[in-house]
């Protein structure tokens, strides 16, 4: 039986762009990501690279299908031909409100020889690499949100308010392999000046730990999440 991946749906759109740029755009790809030195670690540095000769949004496209591509390969043990194989059978055996034309498909099977070679690429590797371990845990930080309260002081005979009570409450929401989950805390003001304190604090050291690295080791490093703040 051919071996074959089942891809996602929220996928399928991305690999779509892939197979309509062809294969001599990721050609072009393969040639600029050739040209990246060894101290090349964040995704961002790969779009940039990219932007020569693809646009914006189809950099940001690319980038994070390799990335996602060179995960689930690394996680299955494939070698690119072997991953490109896979994905190549899931794609023609997609859902009916899916499914790609006889044309798409052949548009998408010349994309191969490029594929596989992009998928073979130690910087994307390394890349890849970085960032699943900045989140292999087992739950994740999604959001958190302070919620403030009035808490009235009633009167014993609660016929009237002699006197309020400002009160906080820390929502945090995370999720895990089995689904999302939020834990609600009562803080007060010193604890909410001691959070800040103590997230400041974490961000210094990320900081110094990132030089100390760099400059001890000459290797490499980023501090996770610290794309998302990047101006270009």
């Amino acid at each position: 039986m051919a071996f074959r991946l089942t891809i996602p749906v929220q996928q399928v759109q991305d690999l779509a762009r892939l197979r309509d740029l062809g294969p001599d755009a990721l050609t072009g790809v393969l040639k600029q990501l050739n040209t990246l030195n060894r101290s090349v670690i964040r995704p961002k540095q790969v779009r940039n690279v990219l932007r020569s000769v693809l646009s914006e949004s189809d950099a940001e496209i690319v980038v994070r299908q390799l990335l996602s591509l060179y995960a689930a390969r690394r996680r299955q043990d494939l070698t690119p031909i072997k991953m490109v194989e896979g994905l190549s059978n899931g794609l023609s055996t997609l859902s009916a409100n899916l499914r790609w034309t006889p044309e798409q498909l052949a548009q998408w099977q010349r994309l191969r020889a490029p594929l596989e070679a992009l998928l073979a690429l130690d910087v994307l590797e390394v890349v890849a690499k970085a960032l699943d371990l900045a989140y292999e845990y087992a739950f994740l930080f999604q959001a958190v949100r302070v919620v403030t309260d009035i808490r009235p002081v009633f009167a014993s005979g609660a016929d009237e308010i002699r006197a309020a009570v400002i009160t906080q409450s820390l929502s945090l929401y995370y999720d895990g392999a089995d689904g999302d989950y939020n834990i609600n805390l009562a803080v007060d003001e010193d604890d909410l000046k001691a959070l800040i304190r103590a997230c400041e604090r974490a961000l210094r050291k990320a900081q110094v730990a990132k030089k100390f690295v760099e400059l001890k080791s000459g290797l490499s490093a980023t501090i996770a999440g610290e794309e998302s703040d990047d101006s270009d």
